[in-house]
């Protein structure tokens, strides 16, 4: 795997966890994870795009989320 793919696919179970992402990408990440335990697995580069969108986007949400609970909690 590249180091790429790897970072990406780290954030496979937690995507699949996430409450706000679409059933689509929910089975998406879920089949990558269940890939990526072949040894030979190595996603194409369609899959890793993919993979990059949702991770983007999903840390997009969640810096938001984070950025939100930060200004309500600070004086």
């Amino acid at each position: 795997l590249t180091p790429e793919a790897d970072r990406l696919l780290n954030y496979m179970p937690i995507v699949v966890r996430a409450a706000d992402v679409s059933d689509w990408e929910r089975k998406f990440c879920a089949s990558m994870i269940a890939r990526s335990r072949a040894r030979a697995f190595t996603p194409s580069q369609k899959q890793i795009a993919c993979m990059q969108k949702i991770v983007a986007a999903f840390q997009a949400r969640e810096m938001t989320d984070v950025v939100d609970q930060d200004e309500r909690t600070t004086p």
